[in-house]
């Protein structure tokens, strides 16, 4: 069986269809399909890229995918949702970059709620303390910049 879903991606804009997602880059469009349980990226020259096995079901108000520029190369990136903690608080994401080379996606790093601030990739951790990691891009992967914490009441 096979699912689709409908992304398109315009610069900062996104638009949900059901059925099937493509992100749309200025060169290409890339269809990212659901069969058997796994992401396969399907790309305009025909071929296509295993991405990774859904791990996990999605729960109500989780995102499946987030789209940033992780790694700050004007490229929107892709992260796709494995798995969540039971509490529903910390979504584990699998993050694939896209490689404007190659045209295709380069496996990333596995982040808790992703997101982007300025020049810093952010990592989001919640449990009995609120922990911040920090990460930059060195070129070639995120690296480990630094860490703020907060206690929960």
């Amino acid at each position: 069986m096979i699912k689709y879903f409908l992304l398109w991606i315009y610069l900062t804009n996104i638009y949900v269809w059901a059925d099937m997602i493509f992100l749309t880059t200025e060169f290409e469009e890339i269809k990212i399909n659901i069969i058997n349980q796994r992401y396969i990226a399907q790309y305009n020259d025909g071929t296509s890229q295993y991405l990774m096995d859904i791990e996990d079901r999605l729960e109500n108000g989780v995102n499946e995918f987030l789209i940033y520029d992780y790694n700050f190369d004007g490229y929107k990136d892709l992260a796709i949702f494995k798995s969540t903690d039971s509490r529903k608080l910390n979504n584990s994401y699998q993050l694939f970059y896209y490689n404007h080379y190659t045209g295709k996606f380069d496996n990333g790093a596995n982040l808790t709620n992703p997101t982007v601030e300025g020049k810093f990739v952010i990592e989001n951790t919640i449990g009995y303390e609120y922990v911040q990691y920090r990460y930059v891009w060195n070129g070639k992967s995120l690296e480990f910049h630094s860490k703020v914490s907060q206690e929960n009441d």
